[in-house]
């Protein structure tokens, strides 16, 4: 694949001298290490090279012009199309917004696979373009093109489920809420007492790798009424960013607010987290008109579309995202048998794996609710809200888990398939070569839940929902559909 390197990377991976050091050059040298070693390319855009040999310090721009010479340059990039410019505006040329548009331009345009950034403004953009799966930082860029390679990072482990007294108020990922919060340690303190709910994945060390910590609320602000969880704090740590942790917190989260049966979730967020509200965002919330005392966006994720009068106006798709993970809807939509191995179905369900804390947290593509899958069906009917039904197959020979399809697209180019999974699936750079002898099906989907109880082969024969055990995917009719989604209950 070919990998678009952005300015705020470039800086960081080349320091001219120590003080140039930035938090982020560890995790940009170790992604350049690894894009040395691989078959990928990392390029640099024309607009990337002219803005760095802009800076006004002399000595600077020289070793910078220097350093930039082991780079290649994206040969005959794409002009920034009008379509991009009707979305986004125009920029003044020269300014740092047409840089980013030029960079913008060159994905969209495929001239390269992946963008990398640390602009949160271009992720933003690049959401607005529906580029949002191309667009990585480098914690995530490295997590995912590790993941593409035989040798993938020591992962941390899964989530612990603590109460608050128990939590280590000295650990640094409390640091950037001192910082944002003058009472926070008086808060922190509050929630010591009152033995609130939290769940911690541990990262290297002892240190925390994610953090989320929860509060029922029986009257809560903003006209929500009863049954009321705010998300109090919800963070990733910097170092452990890319492993889809906060994906896998904010999993934990939704299963608690439904076993409990909760009808709203809450969570504030100060303005300058954009990738927070991004996050959440993509997982149904919505951002409210009323702000918190402390000038806090507010955002609202409603759980029960039973009391929600707009529950029917909207799509499968839409209804699974906002009222999901643990609603989908089973009427209007289609459902498909997907046979998965055993070791794909371990890797990218180790919560429905028999030894799940033996896989648990391992990878970005475990932790993540949404996934992909890679197969040669000749399926093409899967659209966008279809349940899958995954049926692990040889040993276990059952339904397993349930998904809610996003989108499928079918391509033979390795390149293609791996810059649109690359954040999803558990297939390695090499696996994907293969499996392109044929063209491939690739599934983009969300898991929506495991099943409480597996449904074994001989119940799905007996029902006749399968006439035989699945080697490829099933389309169910209607009954048998019917059938099984009553049998399908999420494990809480």
């Amino acid at each position: 694949m070919k990998i678009l390197l952005d300015t705020n990377i470039v800086i960081p991976a080349e320091p001219t001298a120590p003080e140039y050091m930035e938090p982020e050059t560890p995790t940009v040298a170790s992604l350049i290490q690894l894009l040395a070693g691989t078959s990928h390319e990392s390029l640099v855009h024309p607009a990337t090279r002219e803005e760095l040999l802009r800076d006004r310090n002399p000595t600077r721009r020289h070793m910078r012009q220097q350093l930039l010479a082991k780079y290649r340059e994206l040969r005959r990039p794409p002009p920034v199309p009008l379509e991009l410019t009707q979305v986004l505006g125009t920029s003044a040329p020269g300014s740092h917004d047409a840089v980013d548009l030029k960079l913008l331009a060159a994905l969209h345009g495929d001239a390269v696979d992946l963008l990398v950034t640390h602009d949160q403004r271009m992720h933003t953009w690049a959401s607005r373009l529906g580029l949002a799966e191309r667009v990585m930082t480098a914690s995530e860029a490295l997590a995912a093109l590790r993941a593409l390679e035989p040798r993938t990072p020591a992962p941390p482990p899964a989530v612990s489920s603590v109460l608050a007294y128990e939590l280590n108020e000295a650990d640094p990922i409390f640091t950037s809420f001192r910082q944002d919060y003058p009472q926070f340690d008086d808060w922190l303190a509050k929630c010591k007492l009152e033995h609130r709910q939290a769940w911690i994945v541990s990262g290297r060390g002892s240190e925390y790798a994610g953090i989320a910590i929860v509060n029922p609320e029986a009257h809560a602000d903003y006209g929500l009424g009863e049954r009321v969880l705010k998300l109090c704090t919800f963070k990733v740590s910097e170092r452990h960013r890319g492993l889809r942790i906060g994906e896998l917190l904010l999993g934990t989260v939704l299963k608690y607010a439904f076993a409990n049966r909760f009808i709203h979730l809450y969570v504030t967020v100060l303005p300058k987290y954009t990738a927070l509200v991004q996050l959440i965002v993509a997982f149904g919330f919505l951002e409210s008109d009323q702000r918190s005392s402390m000038g806090e966006l507010v955002f609202v994720k409603p759980l029960d579309p039973n009391v929600d009068a707009q529950a029917q106006c909207f799509s499968p798709l839409d209804y699974h995202v906002r009222y999901g993970p643990y609603h989908a809807r089973h009427v209007g939509v289609g459902s498909f048998i997907v046979p998965i191995r055993p070791e794909y179905h371990a890797a990218l369900f180790p919560d429905a794996s028999p030894q799940a804390s033996l896989f648990a947290g391992r990878s970005p593509f475990g932790n993540a609710l949404r996934k992909a899958y890679l197969c040669h069906s000749p399926i093409r009917k899967i659209a966008a809200g279809d349940l899958l039904y995954f049926y692990a197959s040889r040993r276990q020979r059952a339904v397993t888990v349930l998904g809610v399809a996003e989108e499928t697209f079918t391509s033979r180019d390795p390149a293609i398939i791996a810059r649109r999974v690359a954040k999803r699936t558990v297939y390695r750079y090499a696996e994907i070569e293969q499996l392109c002898e044929s063209t491939v099906l690739a599934i983009l989907f969300r898991k929506a839940w495991v099943l409480s109880q597996p449904v074994p082969w001989k119940d799905l024969a007996e029902a006749d929902v399968l006439g035989a055990p699945p080697q490829s995917i099933v389309e169910l009719e209607e009954k048998a559909a019917t059938w099984l989604s009553r049998h399908a209950k999420p494990l809480l």
